[in-house]
């Protein structure tokens, strides 16, 4: 083994195989790819029904470590590697302002990043002038990890948890988000754009949804 790989030992995001560059080694990233599809579900708030793109089940192991090292590792290689996934959930011919759920604040004291904002930010940086991105809403107060909590629980964990972080609203906007289970996250993320600007024509995309997704 060469000294330079013994003082920078890369290893695949999910295998944990050593790798020359990149986040992930080939044989993850072929088994990535073979599970990518873009799907569509639909999220109803109100009268308005909005469209989910989403890539993966979030239920497939490979996709599962995937996003646990995406929230847990500060990789720049990692964050192109999902900003390249998040960029195939975008709906077709969308432009427009894409913005994210933020991050509670125990994970970005923890990690001290937001894990969907930032391959966000450079999706949008190496699109083709298209994609925009843009802080649109602020999180307040303190919420619990939404991962145990039932549907009526998340929404309540969500309630009144977000803030607008920017006074003019675009039109066209593209929420994006690591996992859509329930959907009371990007649920509350609308209602609070919604306020600002009614006649918002908002689309949400993720990585991941599991079988149970339920916009209800």
């Amino acid at each position: 083994m060469k000294l330079v790989d013994l003082l920078f030992d890369r290893r695949c995001c999910i295998c944990d195989k050593h790798i020359d560059s990149g986040a992930v080694c080939t044989d993850c990233n072929e088994k990535i790819a073979a599970l990518a599809d873009v799907r569509k579900r639909r999220l109803k708030i109100g009268e308005r029904t909005f469209e989910v793109s989403y890539l993966f089940d979030y239920d497939n192991p490979v996709v599962q470590k995937l996003l646990f090292k995406l929230k847990r590792s500060s990789n720049r290689d990692l964050f192109r590697y999902a900003g390249k996934l998040y960029f195939k959930a975008v709906p077709e011919h969308f432009r427009g302002v894409v913005t994210n759920c933020p991050r509670g604040g125990k994970g970005i004291r923890n990690y001290g990043y937001d894990q969907v904002a930032v391959p966000c930010g450079i999706m949008c940086k190496e699109s083709d002038g298209s994609l925009e991105y843009h802080r649109l809403v602020k999180r307040i107060g303190r919420s619990k990890e939404q991962k145990n909590l039932s549907l009526e629980q998340r929404k309540e964990n969500t309630k009144n948890k977000f803030r607008i972080a920017k006074k003019d609203i675009p039109k066209n906007i593209l929420i994006v988000d690591d996992v859509v289970t329930t959907g009371s996250t990007v649920n509350a993320c609308i209602l609070e754009i919604l306020k600002c600007r009614e006649d918002a024509d908002i689309k949400v995309a993720c990585l991941a949804s599991r079988n149970t997704f339920s916009g209800k």
